[in-house]
């Protein structure tokens, strides 16, 4: 039964819980300050304990530098990193820092996927988790818990009692600074929006809620519970655990773990990409989410569900893809249940705009054409063709759209996806991870240029928006016209510049234009004025695009031909013509190229042996491509796109269809190869003996 009858009872059961059971350290603070430093909102003697411990020749390399302001001057630069335009503290935990060009520096190790490395292995271990109570973010306001990671503030707590007549509203009336509580000032250190705390819990015994946002009186709580109940009688709330009398044990007994934190840590982006991934196609982008398994699938369906309502989001739905019956806490799963319609209808009603998120457990990842699919989030591992199939969903044109497409990975690797891709393409290009804060960089280079005026890129935004659609094509010809003036000024002045420098903005401006799209998709980047110089480039670059022939050269009397040797390649003689009037017409079922075909395919590729310096035998390569046209000819989906499409529309199907041909092709291949290898040598034996 439960026997905590304070507030203070309460924080040291929790605080005695995290560190003998969690393995926290436990600090303390004082009004003054003590082990918490106020100004940065971070234990400075666990940040210095930690990188001592992990980085040790670069710390001594530090303070071989700056000497006695090592401390100083590394907390300081620390903190402006954190709080810069277009950083956060879940930023600097996951990437670390560049103290100097050669010098960088981790705050968080993430756990190694296998133990094969020690030495990785041996860092993640070594993260320091921390907790305080009653620390003072300033003279006015106390918080009953501070949870730290390597000295940096996580996650504040406020705790109330039930027994003593108060609950978890009380709590987030302390946070919000209402009745006679003294406000929590969102620009507290403590609480600033991401360079504070990244989640803040009120919590009594039986309930708790969170945000991840406070901005005074109209901060959004929203529930942190598992429900209660079970079927048709599940409501809100949590259970009571009947040996502890509590119900939200959950909270420090799962979620408060080194290894939970630190995976949520790491996983923290993908919910709030809503807004950027449906800013494509017009509004009318589509997600989807791979899941590691059909139960995962569930909780995410479960999780997004809640998570949408808990935000009164009405402009986003997910659906769920799963085979079977899926049982959870004692309760039965299926697609259709959860859906609301047969399985047979799931990829009909992604298609509408009623659904934007579509989170699948081993369905839809293959042979799955939905050209406004645009962001996918990988969260299992992938493997040789299953991740090229997979992977491949994106692979398809959405006229009249310029469609972005990109790929969040949570579970692989670059190299897991370099080798997946090798054998399909002879080249494979993957960068490496994004620093959301150069997309300011970028932005100062083009300001460098000074060929965009300030002015004209917020009046341009003005008048494009003030309809509410972004779309300068459904414009009247008048606005339409003002905008143009406004492009072409800038316009004007890149080429007023020299060639070179012309072709340095105009690279600039599309890195910074790929950039921005990208960040788009995977961080939750709202910065009104860098959005409205994205549009303005957008449209601009649609000007640098266009390309003119030039005055051209006079080239008369400047060549001369010489050195020229004449040599006999072949010889042919007027062979009579024989007429052949019956010409057969080939037809769809046909299963082998016409003679003058096959003759024209091997010239084909004994041209492209010739240019490539390659020596592919044509036999084998005609039966090559014959297997994929047989492929093609048994899809039917293309048979009815070929019945219903003109031959133009028809091209863009075939195009999608043919890069899973290949791959189908190639893995049909290897397979058989391996079938008949292993015969052979069963054969061999067989003979032998």
């Amino acid at each position: 039964m439960n026997d905590i009858m304070t507030e203070k009872e309460y924080q040291h059961f929790i605080m005695s819980y995290l560190e003998h059971r969690n393995g926290y350290h436990i600090r303390h603070a004082t009004k003054a300050g003590g082990d918490y430093d106020r100004r940065f909102a971070m234990d400075r003697g666990m940040l210095f304990e930690f990188l001592s411990q992990t980085q040790t020749d670069k710390l001594a390399e530090l303070r071989k530098q700056y000497g006695k302001t090592t401390e100083e001057t590394l907390v300081n630069f620390l903190n402006s990193e954190i709080t810069k335009k277009g950083s956060s503290l879940i930023h600097v935990l996951k990437h670390g820092v560049d103290v100097t060009p050669s010098l960088h520096l981790d705050l968080m190790y993430r756990k190694p996927a296998t133990d094969f490395n020690p030495q990785l292995t041996k860092l993640y271990q070594q993260n320091l988790f921390s907790v305080m109570e009653e620390v003072w973010p300033d003279d006015e306001t106390r918080v009953d818990l501070v949870l730290f990671l390597n000295g940096l503030a996580i996650i504040s707590m406020e705790l109330k009692c039930n027994l003593s007549g108060q609950d978890y509203e009380r709590a987030i009336e302390q946070y919000r600074g209402t009745g006679e509580q003294a406000v929590r000032d969102p620009k507290n250190r403590l609480f600033l929006f991401k360079a504070g705390c990244f989640v803040h819990f009120a919590v009594d015994l039986e309930e708790c809620y969170m945000t991840t946002h406070l901005t005074g009186a109209s901060t959004y709580f929203m529930p942190f519970n598992r429900g209660s109940g079970a079927g048709i009688h599940r409501g809100a709330g949590n259970d009571v655990n009947p040996e502890t009398g509590r119900g939200v044990d959950y909270l420090w007994e799962d979620i408060l773990t080194k290894d939970t934190l630190i995976d949520l840590i790491s996983k923290y982006i993908f919910l709030e990409t809503k807004a950027a991934v449906k800013n494509e196609l017009g509004g009318r982008a589509k997600a989807m989410v791979i899941t590691g398994s059909r139960e995962e699938a569930v909780r995410y369906k479960q999780a997004f569900e809640q998570y949408i309502q808990s935000h009164a989001y009405t402009d986003v739905k997910a659906l769920v893809a799963f085979s079977g019956t899926v049982k959870l806490r004692d309760e039965e799963y299926t697609e259709a249940g959860m859906n609301g319609f047969s399985e047979s209808r799931t990829a009909q009603m992604f298609d509408t705009d009623a659904y934007q998120l579509l989170l699948v457990a081993n369905k839809y990842q293959t042979g799955f054409d939905q050209k406004k699919l645009c962001a996918m989030y990988v969260l299992k591992k992938l493997k040789n063709v299953n991740a090229v199939q997979t992977l491949s969903r994106l692979n398809r044109i959405c006229p009249p759209y310029d469609k972005h497409v990109v790929v969040i990975d949570f579970v692989n690797t670059y190299e897991d996806m370099q080798n997946a891709f090798a054998p399909y393409y002879e080249t494979t290009l993957l960068s490496g991870s994004a620093n959301p804060s150069l997309i300011y960089d970028l932005s100062a280079k083009i300001d460098g240029y000074f060929v965009l005026d300030p002015d004209d890129i917020d009046k341009f935004s003005e008048l494009l928006f003030a309809a509410g659609h972004g779309d300068m094509k459904r414009l009247d010809k008048r606005k339409r016209q003002k905008l143009t003036a406004y492009l072409a000024r800038a316009n004007h002045r890149i080429q007023e510049q020299k060639e070179e420098t012309r072709r340095e903005i105009t690279q600039t401006m599309r890195h910074f234009r790929r950039f921005y799209q990208f960040l788009l998709l995977v961080s939750p980047l709202s910065d009104v004025e860098l959005h409205k110089k994205y549009v303005f480039v957008d449209y601009l670059l649609s000007w640098l695009n266009i390309r003119h022939a030039g005055g051209g050269f006079d080239l008369k009397g400047k060549i001369e031909a010489s050195n020229f040797v004449q040599r006999k390649t072949s010889e042919h003689a007027g062979n009579p013509m024989t007429s052949k009037p019956v010409v057969k017409l080939p037809t769809a079922e046909s299963l082998h190229l016409s003679q003058d075909k096959e003759e024209k395919l091997s010239q084909i590729i004994e041209e492209i042996n010739s240019r490539l310096g390659k020596d592919y035998d044509t036999d084998v390569t005609v039966k090559s491509a014959l297997q994929i046209r047989d492929i093609l000819m048994k899809s039917e989906d293309l048979k009815r796109s070929a019945q219903h499409n003109t031959v133009k529309d028809f091209a863009f199907a075939f195009n999608d269809h043919l890069d899973d041909a290949l791959i189908e092709g190639l893995e049909q291949n290897r397979e058989c190869k391996i079938v008949c290898v292993k015969g052979l040598y069963k054969s061999t034996l067989v003979l032998a003996y």
